[in-house]
This record gives C-alpha cells, sequence and structure tokens, in this order.
C-alpha cells in the first residue's frame, strides 16, 4: 500500500462535510481561528482515539452489540440535533465578546463529539479495512 494513498484519503475524509466540519467552520466565523485552537485539538484528539478503539477490534464489538449500537446511533443523532440547534439559534448580532461567553466549545466537547459522530466511526472503520495490514508494515 502506498502512503500517498493513505494521505490522499486522509485529505478526503478532512475535507467532506460532517458535524466536526460544521462546528469547526462556525466556532472559526463566530470566534476566530485562534479561539477555534481547542476545539479543534479536541476533534483531532477524539477522532483519533475512535480510531484508535477501532484498530484494536472495539468498534467490531460495538457493530454486533444491538444495544450499544442504538445506543450510539440515538446519541449521535441527539448530539448533531443539539449542535443543529446551538448553531441555528446562535444569535446574529457583531457582539463577539457576548456571543463567546454563550457559546464556548472548547477541546472537552468537541472531544466527546467525536464519540457520536457518525462520519468520525465511519471514516476510521473505512481507514482500518483499508490500510492496515496483519503482518509487515502498512507503508512498504
Amino acid at each position: 500500500m502506498e502512503l500517498s494513498a493513505f494521505f490522499l484519503f486522509a485529505l478526503i475524509a478532512s475535507v467532506t462535510p460532517g458535524p466536526s466540519n460544521v462546528l469547526l467552520t462556525t466556532i472559526g466565523a463566530r470566534m476566530g481561528v485562534v479561539r477555534g485552537i481547542p476545539a479543534l485539538l479536541g476533534t483531532a484528539l477524539g477522532t483519533g482515539l475512535v480510531l484508535f478503539i477501532v484498530g484494536f477490534g472495539l468498534g467490531a464489538a460495538i457493530l454486533e452489540n444491538k444495544l450499544l449500537l442504538a445506543t450510539l446511533r440515538i446519541t449521535g443523532m441527539g448530539a448533531i440535533l443539539w449542535l443543529a440547534w446551538v448553531i441555528a439559534s446562535a444569535p446574529v448580532s457583531k457582539d463577539t465578546a457576548r456571543y463567546a461567553r454563550e457559546f464556548e466549545f472548547g477541546l472537552m466537547p468537541a472531544l466527546l463529539l467525536q464519540w457520536v459522530n457518525p462520519k468520525a466511526w465511519i471514516v476510521s472503520v473505512s481507514i482500518v479495512g483499508a490500510f492496515m495490514v496483519s503482518e509487515g508494515s502498512a507503508f512498504y
């Protein structure tokens, strides 16, 4: 497997729309790039943890357990609906300082969002399925 194929997959997966992209775009537009860095780090860490767990087989166990899978789906739907509500009901005023106080979404909320983010799970399963090998190195 070529390393360039992995990087192309990672690039495409990172720019396709999803809950994290919407969240980070909203935070960057409303509060500025610098204030959005904690949410960006939380998203990266959360997605990395989901990928790590899927790589070690826990993702398969979650997919086999019907109750856990249903809980993940319902929680994910609730989190995405809540995020949509927060973004849609945000004030339109130019008072960024007031908005920043009302909308604090930092490292931990962004990290926890990845656990119920369907795109993070789908991309992680795709990465493990396409690029993980049972022997040797995936990069030669």
